[in-house]
């Protein structure tokens, strides 16, 4: 046999493979694919934002940021924002500065990421805070509200929060199509 042809016919055997196992998962099939840990996570999101209408909301940061914690577990050590994400931390480093009335130092920050991303409730707390930040700012203009989220008072109007948002729009129709795990 030639080299080519050989070559060819290994490449026709690994390529439909390879394609097999990179095939991505459509959204649907990740959010019904959670574990019962991710499921438990996601009720605890859904009964925490209702009181503020920030139901679904709260379960689509927890997708978005950690895979409904599984990003964390893989992370451990890493840069990980807990299961809502770091982009509310200048938020929640706002709020402290005014309590303490001086500037925060480099382990005050450190103190709040560990905070973030270990203590649900707080996370949860600093997340409603900064996601009525966005509400104040723009209304029920929720793609707006939503590239706030990741992009503060600064880049909401960013590429990269854009693109959060329509993630975000998609999840969330996953979401009202599939209903809460």
């Amino acid at each position: 046999m030639q080299r080519a042809t050989f070559l060819t016919l290994i490449s026709s055997l690994v390529v439909p493979m390879t394609t097999m196992y990179a095939k991505e998962l459509t959204l649907e099939q990740q959010y019904r694919g959670t574990t019962e840990k991710q499921k438990e996570l996601i009720r605890k999101l859904y009964n925490a934002g209702k009181p503020y209408g920030l139901s679904k909301t709260l379960v689509v940061i927890a997708w978005r940021e950690s895979s409904f914690g599984i990003e964390l577990e893989n992370k451990q050590g890493e840069g990980s924002g807990g299961p809502l994400g770091l982009s509310y931390l200048h938020t929640v480093m706002r709020e402290f500065k005014v309590l303490l009335k001086e500037d925060v130092t480099g382990l005050m920050l450190w103190r709040v990421q560990e905070m973030i991303k270990h203590d649900l409730d707080f996370s949860i707390k600093h997340a409603v805070i900064h996601l009525q930040r966005g509400i104040k700012k723009f209304g029920k203009d929720w793609m707006k509200v939503w590239a706030f989220y990741n992009g503060g008072y600064k880049y909401w109007d960013s590429q990269d929060a854009k693109r959060y948002a329509e993630d975000f729009r998609k999840k969330i129709k996953v979401i009202n199509k599939v209903g809460i795990l």
